[in-house]
């Protein structure tokens, strides 16, 4: 099981940005401040996902150890990794605005 969340365009309706993670991590979601703009997104405009992810971001870095001590014990997703996926979906946001899509 794993969340999908992407921007489409707001015309066309394509997909503009894919990403794809795993739900072991929910719990650092929840922890950095980002689990909803992830999971209760879809609809939304991308821009007003982009600032709860990117301080989220920012909250995951400077409390890294803390957010590593969640690592799921099934070793099903890791902080590196969880990190690495938030920059990609604001990093994805920020280049291919438009209209949040979420499947959970």
């Amino acid at each position: 099981m794993s969340l999908d969340i992407w921007s489409k365009c707001p015309h066309c309706h394509m997909r503009a940005s894919d990403y794809n993670y795993t739900h072991n991590v929910t719990a650092m979601w929840k922890a950095c401040g980002v689990y909803d703009a992830l999971y209760n997104s879809d609809g939304e405009r991308t821009e007003t996902v982009i600032p709860i992810l990117r301080a989220g971001i920012a909250f995951f870095e400077e409390h890294y150890s803390e957010m590593e001590a969640l690592n799921p014990p099934n070793g099903w997703g890791h902080a590196d990794t969880a990190l690495e996926f938030l920059r990609k979906v604001a990093d994805g946001f920020a280049s291919h605005p438009g209209i949040v899509g979420v499947s959970k």
